[in-house]
């Protein structure tokens, strides 16, 4: 059987270093297990309707083309393996 949990998580378009944040930081920072490094999938990567993302890509450029009506861009984790 399959589990499915939802998680969220309200992020600025730099992070402390104000670096533009990739989808690879935002992730390591909310999923860290998951997500080891902020460059290279290890054990799961990012899906967004139905295509793997680059973990370098920006993290606002994905909001800004890809969120919904909501204003929420909705990433699947998908286990490797």
């Amino acid at each position: 059987a399959s589990s499915m949990q939802s998680s969220q998580m309200l992020t600025s378009r730099s992070g402390s270093t104000l670096q533009p944040q990739t989808v690879g930081t935002v992730l390591h920072t909310l999923l860290p297990n998951l997500f080891p490094s902020r460059r290279t999938p290890v054990l799961a990567k990012p899906v967004l309707h139905g295509a793997v993302i680059p973990m370098s890509a920006p993290i606002e450029e994905v909001v800004r083309s890809s969120a919904y009506g909501d204003g929420w861009a909705y990433i699947v984790v998908r286990m490797m393996g």
